[in-house]
C-alpha cells in the first residue's frame, strides 16, 4: 500500500486508562466511552481497529470499585458493573452515571481508586 493512503494510529492505550483480569480488560478511553474485550486465552488485540485508531489518549478521572461480587467503573458521564465473567446480559451493564454526591455507596464493596482488580 502507498505510504501516503495509510493512516497514522496509536492503538495502545495508557496503562493508567487500563483495568485488567485474567480474561477480561476494560479501557476507560473517554468518560463516556469505554473499550470492553473478552479473551478466552487473555490475549488482547492492540492494533488499531475501525473502532479506535486512536487509544493514546489522555487518561480521564474515573473510579474502580472492586467488590465481592462485582466490578464498577465510574465516570462523570457513565456507571459499568461487570461481574468479571463472559459478558451477558446479567453480568455487564451501563448506566448513565449519577453524580458523584448523589451517588449511594455499595456497602460491600471495596474502593480502589484507579487501581487495577486482582487477577
Amino acid at each position: 500500500m502507498d505510504p501516503h493512503l495509510r493512516l497514522r494510529t496509536s492503538p495502545i492505550a495508557r496503562p493508567d486508562a487500563v483495568v485488567q483480569g485474567d480474561r477480561f480488560r476494560i479501557t476507560v478511553l473517554t468518560a463516556g466511552l469505554l473499550r470492553i474485550e473478552w479473551s478466552d486465552d487473555g490475549i488482547f488485540e492492540d492494533r488499531a481497529s475501525t473502532f479506535a485508531l486512536h487509544r493514546d489518549l489522555p487518561v480521564p478521572d474515573f473510579e474502580v470499585v472492586d467488590g465481592e461480587g462485582a466490578l464498577e467503573i465510574v465516570t462523570d458521564r457513565v456507571r459499568l458493573v461487570y461481574d468479571r465473567g463472559p459478558f451477558t446480559p446479567a453480568g455487564l451493564s451501563a448506566q448513565e452515571a449519577r453524580s458523584r454526591s448523589s451517588r449511594t455507596a455499595c456497602a460491600s464493596c471495596t474502593t480502589a481508586g484507579r487501581s487495577r482488580p486482582p487477577a
